[in-house]
């Protein structure tokens, strides 16, 4: 997708057009309570949840949209926001067949499609404990702010 949005900034740039391309990483709207699970379903959800909570990993989704809109309106060509989405921007860089590679055993790692268990919303399958909550506490709070959830969300 970046060197797609790359070539239509070029192609656009002689009608006056900027494209601004937003790398974005993970952004912390309180989805994992609604996001479909199957696998373990469990241990999906809490990695999910658990890195959508982890400031390095992911971001406010509001401040998130802050930053892209400021960007668009600059005519930046790229915006790229978490600190884990800068280090893998900057790795890709300087050894893409490399990342490739990581990302791929890092996608063999994910349910496959054929997951034989059906899909369950993370708020189903969610086993919370005391490390846990302290952990998704970002997590959580996104979720009552952008009304994700079937029924009340704890803490």
């Amino acid at each position: 997708a970046v060197g797609f949005a790359e070539g239509l900034r070029v192609e656009a740039a002689r009608h006056g057009i900027t494209v601004t391309t937003a790398v974005p990483g993970l952004m912390r709207t309180g989805s994992p309570r609604n996001a479909l699970f199957t696998g373990d379903r469990a241990a999906e959800y809490r990695w999910f949840s658990v890195a959508d909570s982890l400031p390095l990993l992911s971001m406010d989704a509001e401040r998130a949209a802050a930053k892209l809109i400021r960007a668009t309106l600059r005519g930046s060509p790229e915006i790229v926001l978490t600190p884990a989405a800068k280090v893998a921007v900057r790795l890709h860089g300087i050894a893409p067949a490399t990342t490739i590679r990581l990302l791929s055993a890092a996608n063999r790692l994910l349910p496959s499609e054929e997951a034989r268990t059906p899909l369950a919303p993370g708020h189903t399958v969610a086993k919370p404990g005391r490390v846990y909550d302290a952990l998704t506490g970002l997590t959580r709070s996104a979720a009552r702010r952008f009304h994700q959830h079937d029924d009340a969300v704890d803490g």
